[in-house]
């Protein structure tokens, strides 16, 4: 991949994260968390559409991104879900 795909794919993440944001009830603060997880992901994802199916271009990179980063910001909350979630307390 070149430097222009690897950018195109960044702010895709990007922009998915932005979106994630906007429209869901953690709102602003969950941005933090989704920015980097959205970009991460567009990109690992553009990065094995490249490797598997390099004849879909630069149209793969921009289907295949949004997907990336969505998977990866939804398993991000999943995570961040459990890591917040109370230990439960043994009876005493």
């Amino acid at each position: 991949m070149d430097t222009l795909s690897i950018a195109l794919c960044i702010s895709i993440g990007s922009c998915v994260a932005w979106l994630v944001a906007l429209y869901t009830p953690a709102g602003t603060p969950s941005l933090l968390w989704n920015v980097p997880l959205g970009m991460t992901g567009a990109a690992l994802c553009a990065l094995a559409i490249a490797w598997l199916a390099p004849w879909l271009g630069v149209f793969g990179l921009v289907i295949a991104g949004p997907f990336g980063a969505l998977l990866t910001i939804k398993a991000g909350d999943a995570i961040l879900r459990a890591l917040r979630r109370p230990t439960p307390r043994a009876p005493s």
